[in-house]
């Protein structure tokens, strides 16, 4: 199990999440952070359900310090991702997470950037070593690359 970050969580979220299909979650502790600039910030965290573990994935669309304009939507990274794990799941390959849920609404008042855009993503866990394990971030661009290509292969 990978162990928390350091750092204030993110408090605002709620701590537990029911599914349509009456599948309880809760979160536990992030075990990714990834930013991309002062407009989206992505939060990855392990999450227990209350019979079982599950993986869950919040992409945080929202301005960093609060000083750019909120996002009117989701991104296009959250868009992508939610369709690449509807592929994986619909073509029902186990050798990646598969989308579970998802949540897209307007950040209330109060949070880190009113009107602002968030994304819950609820996959399955992912099989396998975890990028962080990999030590993917730490590769060099052409290896990631080279690695985000074959990856995408297996959507086409």
């Amino acid at each position: 199990m990978a162990a928390p970050l350091p750092g204030a969580p993110i408090d605002w979220l709620e701590k537990s999440i029911v599914l349509p299909d009456g599948v309880s979650l809760l979160r536990l502790h992030p075990i990714t952070r990834r930013c991309k600039g002062n407009d989206e910030a992505k939060v990855s965290y392990l999450c227990r359900k209350f019979r079982g573990v599950q993986s869950d994935v919040e992409g945080l669309p929202k301005s960093e310090d609060g000083k750019a304009d909120p996002l009117p939507g989701p991104s296009d990274s959250s868009n992508d991702e939610m369709r690449t794990l509807m592929k994986s799941r619909d073509a029902q390959l186990d050798c990646v997470p598969h989308l579970r849920w998802t949540l897209q609404s307007e950040q209330p008042g109060g949070t880190p950037v009113p009107g602002g855009y968030v994304t819950i993503i609820v996959m399955s866990q992912i099989p396998g070593s975890s990028l962080e394990e990999f030590k993917f971030w730490a590769m060099k661009e052409e290896e990631q690359q080279l690695i985000r290509q074959h990856f995408c292969q297996n959507f086409r």
